[in-house]
């Protein structure tokens, strides 16, 4: 069917360019050039500026698979690729995860040079960033999801505040970051807030006060009383 042939190749497009799942020969790249020449321009950047270059490269692509998924207009076209790009984006930060917590790494601090590592760093930070795009851009089929993993909300928590310590955010990203935690009401919303994509009102839920208001008092018209009755002792 025409249906499953299209959302097969969305899958696969966002698999290939999102998730870090290298395609092609890896002796030469798209550019044409050599695994020598490719490691001597990698040599003349700093290791932050190559972290950065490639998380900037990925956006793109990311970019790209989400305006591929925008462009079907079938709700449950688009439900079951989100479906499938998340678990794949929760599956791979999990991963990363682990490694980064048994390793030596301090976020903020300089990127690791173990390449397993650095691996698991440029996933959890690249996905993070999907993630992102997906509950902003499809913030219904995102929530209806999400309401089914519980775990996803714990797990995304922590990539949100791990990847915003390693510096390798750009200032596009880190602003649509900023908008996402609105978005979760993980922080306070601005007033002037608004998700032109969502499609569902949303309920917003209240804080409610850890305090008691007093109740009011009433007030009662001023004119005759009735006076109290006078008892005489017998």
């Amino acid at each position: 069917m025409l249906f499953f042939s299209i959302a097969n190749f969305c899958i696969l497009f966002i698999s290939c360019h999102v998730f870090g799942v290298v395609c092609g020969s890896a002796a030469e790249n798209k550019n044409g050039e050599s695994d020598a020449e490719l490691k001597s321009n990698k040599m003349k950047m700093t290791r932050e500026n190559f972290f950065k270059a490639a998380f900037l490269e990925t956006r793109l692509h990311q970019k790209e698979a989400i305006k591929s998924v925008l462009k079907f207009e079938n709700y449950e076209k688009q439900y079951k690729i989100c479906n499938k790009a998340l678990e794949k984006i929760f599956q791979v930060v999990t991963a990363g995860k682990v490694i980064v917590e048994n390793s030596d790494y301090i976020p903020g601090a300089n990127l690791p040079s173990n390449e397993t590592v650095a691996a698991a760093l440029e996933q959890i930070v690249d996905n993070t960033a999907m993630f992102g795009d997906f509950q902003l851009k499809l913030p219904d089929i995102t929530d209806r999801i999400m309401k089914n993993h519980p775990e996803w909300l714990v797990l995304m928590k922590w990539a949100i505040g791990f990847s915003n310590s390693t510096g390798i955010f750009d200032k596009k990203t880190t602003e649509m970051i900023d908008l996402l935690c609105q978005e979760m009401n993980l922080i306070e919303r601005k007033d002037n807030f608004i998700n032109p994509y969502r499609k569902y009102e949303e309920k917003v839920p209240q804080q409610s006060n850890t305090y008691e208001t007093k109740p009011k008092k009433k007030n009662f018209k001023k004119g005759p009383r009735m006076s109290k009755p006078r008892y005489t002792e017998l």
